[in-house]
């Protein structure tokens, strides 16, 4: 079997991106790609989150026919030094049997390899020598912060031109270009689940309306950072795993509710849910990436923080809960207790954006 490994930032990606790929998936068993600078944003060289540049390029790709089953996504943190880099991208190629690499840095990734004498045991293949498309992302980011539309379609992929409104994008890039985006903390990277379930009751009037509940549960006596404080799901990120992936593992380790990803070329990504009376469809939506370096605890790092919402009864859950440390509290009182890290602010927020809490 044949697999080649295409590295990029893909901020945001192009035509030219979704060229290499389809070439790719025409000549190579398996394409594994890996979204470089995962943890980067907020300047004018890393302008979206690792999660919408997945979204794009995944779009962009079915909608010109690809095979998203062939395709596998690794996410690639930067790092002080190329050796700790290359060590990462080594331990890819060995884990998905990696056969040809494809990149066209040459400046940061192929005349460094070449400098130091270093040999790897696969295939290097340069995209740009073959590639008719002659943009970059640079000027895409660019053309945005200038409001030319016509260069922006011209350049951007469909992906990129469906979903850029959806995760606030263009603003985003202009505040970014400017560097005056908001960045992740140095640290341990982690996810957090709001999952919230609206149960319709009535009140003594006779009136019908919605009662809000949290899944959330008391944090352990001994754990290092805020003992025994009222806890979200949530879960650091493992080296090349998605936040999506972490926050659905995360959800499944810690109360055995399990959730499988139906479609990730959406904002949000479409989920199934096991339930104790079966399958529920349900929304996974990005909240926010929050910082706070007086509340990241001892680790450091940042949040990226989601949210599922169902209207429903609680106890659907019931059976799968009983055994673990979670469960649904009113999520009122959860926000009158206070919840770990800046937990507190990301229920208000997930909340907020809810058309009937109570």
């Amino acid at each position: 079997m044949t697999t080649a490994l295409f590295i990029g930032r893909f901020a945001p990606s192009h035509k030219g991106h979704i060229d290499v790929v389809m070439q790719l998936l025409d000549s190579y068993d398996r394409v594994v790609i890996g979204i470089g600078s995962c943890y980067e944003i907020g300047s004018s060289r890393y302008p979206l989150l690792a999660i919408f540049r997945e979204k794009m390029l995944l779009l962009s790709i079915a909608e010109r026919g690809g095979d998203l089953s062939r395709i596998k996504v690794v996410y690639l943190e930067d790092y002080p030094n190329f050796d700790e880099w290359l060590k990462d991208v080594l331990e890819i190629c060995k884990k998905y049997n990696v056969t040809h690499f494809i990149t066209g840095n040459r400046e940061e990734i192929l005349d460094v390899l070449l400098e130091r004498k270093i040999h790897l045991p696969f295939q290097f293949i340069n995209p740009e020598l073959t590639s008719n498309f002659s943009h970059h992302a640079t000027e895409l980011r660019n053309a945005i912060k200038n409001g030319d539309f016509q260069k922006v379609k011209h350049i951007a992929s469909y992906g990129t031109l469906m979903l850029m409104g959806n995760v606030d994008g263009l603003n985003g890039i202009r505040m970014a270009v400017e560097n005056s985006g908001r960045v992740f903390n140095v640290g341990r990277q982690t996810v957090d689940l709001i999952f919230t379930i609206q149960e319709k009751e009535v009140s003594p009037s006779n009136e019908a309306y919605y009662k809000t509940y949290v899944l959330c549960g008391y944090r352990p006596k001994d754990k290092e950072d805020y003992p025994n404080y009222l806890g979200l799901v949530g879960d650091m990120i493992n080296k090349f795993e998605s936040p999506i992936d972490a926050v659905l593992r995360a959800l499944k380790q810690r109360t055995g509710i399990e959730a499988k990803v139906e479609m990730n070329t959406t904002e949000p990504t479409i989920i199934t849910l096991k339930s104790d009376n079966g399958p529920i469809l349900a929304d996974l939506k990005f909240l926010e990436f929050y910082t706070d370096k007086e509340q990241s605890g001892k680790h450091g790092g940042s949040s990226q923080a989601f949210h599922i919402n169902i209207n429903g009864d609680r106890k659907m859950f019931d059976n799968i809960l009983k055994n673990g440390r979670l469960g649904f509290m009113p999520a009122y009182e959860a926000l009158k207790i206070g919840l770990a890290y800046q937990q507190t602010e990301m229920l208000q927020d997930a909340l907020n954006k809810l058309k009937h809490y109570a």
